[in-house]
């Protein structure tokens, strides 16, 4: 009875599982380095930049291309000084697909002093390398032995971490602008990526008066703000007096910009950038599906080629056998004329025999 029961609701349960996320076993992911299937990996998160991260998916799965949709962006402030601001990105896959969601976050550091590498954390799928928009894996590993005075100037560290699993934000960390998606939205990661990559590109260096993580954090937050505009509801509706501050003092404006900012560096140029890099990087995806569709694409055309070349012989040897049929059914046709004329041959021998035979002797 106990088993029955058991199977019951083992049923049910998938029922209702069925109902809620019907794609949940026939539509595995196709970004698998936002969503990875590897259930090992769960508890992890992946320190990457966003060069890196469009990178990798164009080269490992760019049919995952538009799948991670952000549900959410948070403009987050710590507490603590110097005040550090980042955005947490809630990403979700648009088909409400269960155990699909995940954060990004995406913030600047001076590689000089970055932040403590995490003990969760994982590589991307290639391993780093060395140039002015790819993370310094020496410096993020060696990351306890810096100074707990970070220099004011250096070479920017700007990070795209992916987490795997639900973000437990610090009690130290609050939310000071937060944009909610409808839900026909299709911002994606890889529209993020791009606006951080257009981001890390204008300024490569850090500066403690200019391009640190307010401005950072700040001219993302404008970019999504003014291009996916009429695609969210922003809460508060006024900007938080605490943004781009350290401490009292405003380090950067509303506008993502100071006096030590040049003009070429500030949101509203910026979106230009993101636009023109967005549209090329969206061409590009799509060449990038070419090229990992053409193994597929030949494996069916051979396909193809070999089917009809069976259809073609099997129509021949059909057309073969149809006409020895009618080969042979010609001659079963004069076979059975022939035995009609016998017949008739018989049939008037027969006749001529017996009208000579109805006739007297005598009259012969």
């Amino acid at each position: 009875m106990f088993s029955t029961t058991r199977k019951v609701l083992k049923f049910l349960f998938y029922s209702a599982m069925a109902s809620i996320a019907p794609h949940i076993d026939t539509e595995p992911p196709k970004n698998t380095i936002i969503f990875d299937p590897d259930p090992h990996v769960h508890n992890l998160r992946k320190t990457v930049n966003a060069c890196a991260y469009l990178r990798d998916l164009a080269r490992y799965c760019p049919h995952g291309a538009g799948e991670a949709v952000i549900k959410k962006v948070e403009f987050m402030k710590s507490s603590r000084v110097p005040n550090h601001e980042f955005l947490l990105c809630h990403v979700k896959d648009p088909r409400n697909i269960a155990g699909r969601d995940t954060v990004i976050q995406i913030e600047r550091f001076n590689d000089n002093a970055p932040p403590q590498r995490p003990r969760t954390d994982i590589p991307s799928l290639q391993p780093p390398t060395k140039d002015r928009r790819s993370l310094s894996s020496q410096s993020v590993s060696d990351a306890s032995s810096h100074s707990s005075s970070p220099s004011l100037f250096g070479q920017a560290l700007d990070l795209f971490t992916i987490f795997c699993m639900p973000v437990i934000t610090s009690k130290d960390d609050n939310v000071l602008s937060t944009l909610t998606f409808d839900d026909d939205s299709t911002f994606s990661a890889e529209e993020a990526g791009v606006m951080a990559m257009v981001a890390s590109d204008a300024a490569d260096e850090y500066s403690a008066i200019s391009h640190q993580c307010y401005w950072y954090a700040r001219v993302i937050f404008n970019i999504i703000v003014e291009t996916q505009a009429g695609k969210y509801t922003k809460r508060p509706l006024e900007d938080n007096k605490r943004m781009g501050k350290r401490g009292v003092i405003r380090i950067v404006n509303n506008a993502s910009s100071n006096f030590f900012i040049p003009p070429s560096d500030t949101s509203q140029r910026l979106v230009h950038s993101y636009r023109a890099k967005w549209h090329q990087w969206q061409v590009d995806i799509e060449e990038k599906k070419k090229e990992k569709d053409a193994p597929l694409r030949r494996e069916e055309a051979a396909r193809c080629t070999a089917e009809a070349a069976a259809e073609r012989e099997r129509l021949e040897a059909q057309r073969r056998e149809e006409g020895l049929l009618r080969k042979l059914q010609r001659k079963d046709e004069e076979l059975a004329k022939m035995r009609r004329e016998i017949g008739d041959q018989k049939r008037d021998q027969a006749l001529h025999l017996d009208q000579v035979s109805s006739f007297p002797p005598n009259t012969i």
